[in-house]
């Protein structure tokens, strides 16, 4: 919210920390993003899982006979033989 004034500087002091923290929210967002991704990966690690990429289309394959509708970015997907 800003004050009306006739004050440019304190105008503008006052839309500069709006924009402040509009920036700060974004980058508290990213912060939040980034640690719940490394909770994640402790998490696939504590419990025997492996966090890969791949471009073999058998893996691909695997995927979708082992972990139909499964987003992995929510939910691990365990794939019986899977090499580490």
């Amino acid at each position: 919210m800003i004050i009306p004034t006739l004050n440019y500087d304190y105008q503008q002091a006052q839309i500069n920390a709006i924009e402040m923290d509009r920036m700060y929210e974004g980058w508290r967002q990213d912060e939040k993003y980034f640690m719940r991704s490394k909770i994640y990966n402790h998490c696939i690690d504590a419990t025997g899982f492996l966090n890969t990429s791949t471009t073999n289309k058998k893996d691909f394959d695997d995927i979708e006979k082992y972990c139909p509708n499964i987003d992995n970015y929510v939910q691990a997907c365990f794939i019986p033989g899977a090499q580490k």
